[in-house]
């Protein structure tokens, strides 16, 4: 059978009048790495406009290098290359530590064609991952990646691919890395040349990326690479000095363990250290310093703990938030300590009963909190003060021990002139939250929990995989943190207020200081002009170097967090990275202006050079813009986007009809017949995510009156809208005029006497 395929393969190949050489593939499938494909229409139809020149005959170097031939790359959703290149091997090599997972994918590539290729491949990378090392080898040499210093119309990588080399030197590969997303994901995109038959390529790309402990525990996950017949499966190691029992998707795994590239992988491992843990580290980052600061403390042995679920059933917290909830409950009971008991409410603007009784953690069954995710709201605005009205009258804060309110919700809170907070303070009730939304928990929330000795968790990414039935370990790994004594705040001066990201329990904390938990872990980085003295739990945090193979890591992951985003690396030789303007070809660098013919040649000569007359490189993808199909319109049904804010008429007609009944029946409560009564009062409150966040009254009012009107805007029906709205109502009453008298004649006031009985 093998040797009729290579006889159609011989026999069909025949040679067109204008020179180019065609073939038809063996297999209907893209992906087949044996296939060859038909030259893409797109470039045929440019080439015949001429705008774009077909290969030509050797020879005639000038001031452009060899022609390409047509482009016959098969993308696959990993690979793109000509369909005779494929990856043969794909390793991976993890070192855990610190609270970091530096990650090294070694990638082996191979070509069964006899025409040098080039190849484009996505690496599907963490979230966070940082790119900070490329190498490209063969069996001459191998090109280290250099800072890319290259912007539009001038790209050293591409200008190798397409030119000729200067010498007669055994050719180098070159190569770039680029991180970047897509609708798939994060990913670094890798190209590199040259491949052929008897030379295979070899890539070494090195990323860095965050891997904290959560209860003694360090997960990470590989993202999957694809679909790609031509994608090689992945090797495993993972590699730690303060970690043990390492397991993939959940089972232990041995060295060099092999997954399907189309399988994300899922990393856990346990801690081994003890007591608390600290490193402060400093790295010259040009001319800034990039800085990052790491402590975790080993966990603790609890006590049991009285426990009040607090639920928030605002409007804001309805769909993916509100399907999560059931999830957190499950993590809390899980991981509360044993003996513990809870008693739980729904809350917004009011307040309802879930578990009326005390009950202990591990007898509650979890189908009385199923309906929460169905029930009705209670209001338009989330009121931890009605909740702690109603826990205060449940007798919690009279129990023995540890007392715990859980606020579980999506991060918000509506704030006002109560402070529940400083009441659970005073109480001696700490005040903990555990938020499931995808967005940070709002500052006021955070402050009144910190404010009570309370944690802070968001886990929306770990909620999310729980309710799907994925990795429930996970969410009460970092639940764990709410039940745990804290172990010091990690202290930032005033001077450094710049962005920085915290992996820990306590993330997105006040804007200078990070709760660390026992048996949680925390980080911090920046870029600052010098590095700034840290303290934590009153002590200083001593700062030291950064161990040498991790120098350029910290470096390029700090840049990645401050957002200025390192640039790509390119592997070619150091004298090509600043060419003369001269040495670029006329029309090379704006192929895309209108009526301008465009070549597809690159400049003629670079040190790197990887192409030749005889033997021009296949590209893996076009470089002459008037080369590409113009995109086609895509007509969708899409929903209407949300507008920013609202407009002022729907707005003053939602206040007339829900605030004013209600303000005037409280003003005539107030009034209580008085005919000289007058008070004017202002509505202050904010709207965003469907409720009332924040509402005050301003003006000068009796308490009564004031807790009154505050209670008008709980009833509100808040549209949904993007951004939030800030909105000032005026309210008035006026003074009522005395009736006018009449004074009657003498004989009129005595009949009305006498009619009176006076």
């Amino acid at each position: 059978m093998l040797l009729a395929l290579l006889f159609v393969q011989l026999t069909s190949a025949h040679t067109r009048a204008d020179g180019i050489e065609d073939s038809l593939p063996l297999t209907d499938d893209p992906s087949d790495p044996i296939g060859v494909d038909r030259e893409p229409e797109p470039v045929r139809a440019a080439a015949e406009s001429g705008k774009v020149s077909l290969p030509a005959k050797a020879g005639g170097e000038g001031k452009l290098g060899p022609e390409p031939p047509p482009l016959a790359a098969v993308a696959g959703e990993v690979l793109t290359a000509p369909g005779s290149v494929r990856e043969s091997k794909h390793q991976i090599t993890v070192e855990l530590g610190a609270g970091l997972a530096t990650i090294q994918e070694v990638l082996d590539f191979e070509s069964s064609g006899e025409k040098p290729a080039e190849l484009v491949y996505r690496l599907a990378v963490p979230k966070d991952a940082a790119l900070f090392s490329l190498e490209v080898c063969n069996a001459h040499g191998c090109r280290v990646g250099l800072p890319d210093p290259s912007v539009m119309r001038l790209n050293a990588y591409d200008d190798a691919v397409q030119s000729r080399p200067s010498s007669s030197a055994p050719a180098l590969p070159a190569g770039d890395a680029k991180l970047g997303n897509d609708s798939r994901g994060t990913a670094i995109w890798l190209r590199a040349a040259r491949v052929t038959r008897g030379e295979p390529l070899s890539i070494r790309v090195a990323y860095i990326t965050q891997a904290n402990d959560h209860d003694g525990v360090v997960r990470m996950q590989l993202p999957a690479r694809g679909m790609d017949a031509r994608a090689a499966q992945t090797l495993l190691r993972v590699q730690s000095t303060d970690h043990v029992e390492f397991h993939a998707n959940e089972l232990p795994f041995p060295d060099n363990a092999t997954f399907d590239p189309w399988s994300p992988i899922e990393l856990r491992a346990r801690s081994t250290t003890t007591g608390l843990q600290t490193s402060y580290w400093s790295v010259p980052c040009g001319k800034e310093q990039c800085v990052r600061a790491y402590a975790s403390a080993a966990r603790e042995k609890t006590a049991p703990t009285e426990i009040f679920l607090a639920i928030d059933a605002s409007p804001s917290t309805e769909g993916s938030a509100r399907s999560r909830f059931v999830a957190a409950v499950a993590a809390i009971l899980a991981r509360a300590p044993a003996g513990s008991h809870v008693r739980a409410l729904r809350f917004a603007s009011q307040t309802a009963a879930l578990l009326g009784k005390r009950q202990k953690a591990s007898e509650i069954a979890l189908a009385t909190f199923s309906p929460i995710a169905f029930e009705a709201e209670l209001g338009a605005a989330t009121r931890f003060e009605v909740a702690w009205r109603a826990i205060e009258e449940s007798g919690f804060v009279h129990a023995q021990g540890k007392k715990l309110v859980v606020i579980v919700g999506d991060g918000g809170i509506t704030t006002g002139p109560a402070r529940p907070f400083d009441a659970a303070k005073r109480r001696g009730v700490q005040v903990a939250v555990v938020n499931v939304s995808d967005r940070r928990s709002e500052t006021a929330l955070v402050r009144g929990a910190e404010l009570t000795g309370g944690a802070v968790v968001d886990a929306g990414s770990e909620a999310d995989a729980a309710a799907r039935g994925a990795a429930p370990d996970a969410l009460e790994e970092r639940i764990a943190a709410i039940f745990q004594p804290s172990r010091g705040t990690l202290r930032i001066p005033a001077g450094a207020k710049i962005s920085r990201e915290n992996a820990g329990s306590n993330k997105a904390r006040s804007a200078l200081a990070i709760d660390l938990r026992a048996g949680d872990s925390v980080a911090w980085e920046a870029t600052l002009p010098s590095a700034p003295a840290l303290t934590l739990g009153g002590r200083a945090l001593p700062r030291s170097t950064a161990p040498r193979g991790l120098a350029p890591a910290i470096a390029a992951h700090a840049l990645l967090i401050s957002r200025k985003r390192a640039p790509g690396l390119v592997a070619v030789d150091r004298g090509d990275l600043h060419p003369r303007h001269a040495d670029r070809p006329d029309g090379q660098d704006e192929p895309s202006q209108r009526g301008v013919p465009c070549d597809r040649r690159g400049p003629a000569r670079r040190i790197s050079g990887l192409s030749s007359d005889a033997q021009p490189v296949h590209l893996a993808q076009e470089r002459a813009v008037c080369a590409l199909p113009k995109p086609k319109a895509i007509k969708e049904d899409k929903e209407p986007e949300l507008g920013v804010g609202m407009p002022g008429s729907p707005l003053l007609s939602m206040l007339r009809q829900r605030i004013i009944p209600i303000a005037r029946g409280c003003f005539r409560r107030d009034r209580a017949g008085r005919a000289d009564y007058q008070v004017r009062a202002t509505f202050v409150f904010e709207l965003a995510d469907r409720e009332v966040i924040s509402a005050t009254i301003q003006g000068t009012i009796a308490q009564e009156l004031r807790d009154c009107l505050l209670s008008a805007v709980d009833s509100l029906a808040v549209p949904r809208f993007t951004g939030r709205v800030v909105v000032r109502y005026p309210l008035v009453t006026e003074r009522e005029p005395l009736p006018s008298q009449i004074e009657l004649a003498p004989e009129t006031a005595g009949e009305i006497d006498r009619l009176t009985g006076e």
